[in-house]
């Protein structure tokens, strides 16, 4: 995913471009600089255009101290719409919440939430509500917010609460009449107290994996109201009724409340709970680090543990004479290696559980200490070489666990392998298939590059894996017994110098992974910011294409199946993860909004 122009462009005359803010629903974001030297925010309106003029046009005489100000809106003479904006140099309230994970302070909360409580105030006496209340458009600069993104806001009549409406907004911050089209002041009451809960806790009430799920339980279930101080429960359990006719009913009102349950008192709610139930341990000290899913004492107990599997099975092979002496060697000392970063993280950074004195988990150094929730695969951040490097050498390291414990539970079980030699076989091309998903996934995450290319890459990775299993399904003495390809494999064998079936094998192999790696999008399967750890339908669904794929290059269907369903869930579980909730980005010092 990449932004339509470039640093120094000139798409509007009299702005130059230098560089991209963000992208919204709605369109892109860059900061730019007048001819006249002024900063500007230049926003080029891409979706639902006619909303987004009109509730610009609605708000293009606002003025005050807590909204963003919209200087004009402007056509290019492509025909291309912009809205020219006032410049923040500062922070979003996403990213303020992100630096406190506990919780903010109470005076930081009042000085927050009267900028935000005045500005809306401000946008409902106009006979406007914004609509799209949340944190990534609450911009905080020296101390003081502004809201921003009034495109969405509408004028607010009876007409206009009907359900002909259509909805729009942001689904963690949405209030449940939004879902019938009912648009009033009451929906950014709600939004603010979305945000006030977020601001007071550092979560939100509201969360799940899906959309929809989220969306139901605005609608039918009660906020948490037990993680917030019992001061507070009774102002928000009003701020998130679900009837807007018995929600709190201004913005101020919402502010009002606030100053009288919590008073001038400074402390953050933990601290306050803390205080009142000694000997308990502060919440924040036992946290769990987010991001990292495979921690450095993971990625060496992984290392350790397979080279010592290998070594077993080895030691066994070479005494029956199924493998030869440099086989072992080369297949331990790589497995060794793919450790080496992960411990290298251990002690020279990035974010890890690391156990300490008293039971529980510290909190580690985020590398990228940007912050957003709403972020995908597809997402354009920047991530270290150091983050890329122990995401995939740490990554790698657990993939040679899951695969020898896929092996030895499918020899245990006796039914597809048979004897040592073709486990060890199938954990090393399982092994060596998921790094091949993984190493060009980590070499793209996060860069933006469209799915040929990428596929592409994982292809010839494909392929580099087909020879290795030919050689190494050789070396084990594991047939795979492919069909005859007639013509084509007497050509490479006379090429090559090798018997037909040997030629057979290295045609077949090679081209089931080329194909299986060229026919899905395998770094949907690693990628950090997937939907799940594990997703089922995608093991079903390469699964069913290895399938195909073994019945048209008449490679064994069971071997085709059982790889396909191993690569896919190895490289899932072994690839770390980040929640949601807890996803960090960013981009030259800048936030993308997926």
């Amino acid at each position: 995913m990449s932004f339509k122009y470039a640093p120094e462009s000139r798409p509007l005359e009299g702005y130059t471009i230098k560089r991209a803010i963000q992208r919204g629903g709605f369109g892109e974001v860059y900061y730019a600089i007048s001819d006249a030297g002024k900063e500007v925010a230049l926003k080029l309106l891409q979706d639902n255009l006619d909303v987004e003029l009109r509730g610009v046009a609605q708000c293009l005489n606002l003025k005050h101290a807590n909204l963003m100000t919209i200087f004009d809106v402007r056509r290019s003479a492509s025909g291309e719409h912009w809205v020219v904006m006032e410049y923040m140099n500062g922070q979003t309230l996403d990213q303020v919440i992100a630096a406190s994970p506990s919780g903010m302070t109470y005076d930081r909360i009042r000085s927050l939430l009267t900028d935000i409580a005045n500005g809306l105030n401000y946008l409902h006496d106009q006979g406007l509500v914004h609509r799209d209340l949340k944190p990534a458009n609450v911009f905080v600069e020296n101390g003081s917010a502004k809201i921003g993104d009034v495109g969405l806001s509408k004028f607010i009549s009876v007409s206009q609460r009907s359900a002909q409406t259509q909805s729009v907004g942001t689904v963690y911050y949405m209030a449940p009449e939004i879902a019938h089209g009912k648009y009033g002041r009451e929906v950014d009451v709600y939004g603010l107290g979305v945000m006030l809960y977020e601001m007071v806790t550092g979560k939100l009430p509201f969360d799940g994996e899906t959309t929809g799920e989220i969306l139901m339980k605005h609608l039918t279930q009660p906020p948490d109201l037990s993680v917030l101080p019992s001061k507070l429960r009774s102002v928000l359990a009003r701020a998130l009724e679900k009837d807007p006719a018995k929600r709190t009913p201004t913005a101020l009102k919402l502010l009002a409340d606030f100053n009288a349950a919590t008073g001038a008192e400074a402390k953050t709610w933990q601290a306050a709970e803390h205080a009142e139930h000694a000997g308990e341990h502060n919440s924040a000290e036992q946290d769990e680090a987010p991001y990292a899913a495979n921690s450095a004492a993971a990625g060496a107990f992984a290392t350790v543990a397979f080279v010592v599997f290998t070594t077993i099975v080895g030691l066994y092979l070479l005494r029956s004479g199924e493998v030869q002496p440099t086989w072992l060697a080369v297949v331990s000392f790589g497995f060794v290696m793919a450790g080496g970063f992960t411990l290298a993280r251990h002690y020279f950074g990035g974010e890890l559980k690391v156990p300490f004195a008293g039971g529980g988990y510290k909190r580690g150094v985020r590398l990228n200490a940007r912050y957003h929730r709403h972020l995908t695969p597809d997402s354009v951040r920047s991530i270290s070489m150091l983050q890329r490097t122990s995401d995939l050498t740490g990554s790698m390291a657990v993939v040679c666990v899951v695969a020898a414990m896929f092996s030895a539970v499918l020899l245990w079980l006796n039914t597809f392998l048979k004897t040592p030699a073709q486990a060890t076989f199938f954990a090393m091309i399982t092994t060596l298939g998921s790094w091949a998903v993984m190493i060009p996934a980590k070499l793209w995450e996060g860069r933006g590059a469209d799915g040929t290319p990428r596929r592409l890459a994982t292809a010839a990775c494909g392929s580099a894996v087909g020879i290795a299993a030919s050689s190494i399904g050789r070396s084990l003495m594991v047939d795979l017994q492919i069909h005859e390809l007639g013509g084509t494999s007497q050509l490479l064998a006379s090429k090559l110098q090798m018997p037909e079936s040997a030629a057979t094998q290295v045609i077949g192999c090679t081209l089931f992974f080329t194909l299986l790696m060229v026919s899905r999008r395998w770094w949907y399967h690693v990628d950090t910011f997937r939907e799940r750890r594990l997703k089922f339908t995608t093991v079903i669904a390469t699964t069913i294409a290895a399938v195909m794929l073994s019945v048209w290059t008449r490679f064994p269907i069971e071997w085709g199946a059982m790889w396909g369903i191993a690569i896919s869930t190895t490289a899932q579980l072994a690839s770390t993860w980040t929640n949601p909730a807890d996803r960090t980005v960013s981009n030259d010092g800048a936030m993308i909004q997926a």
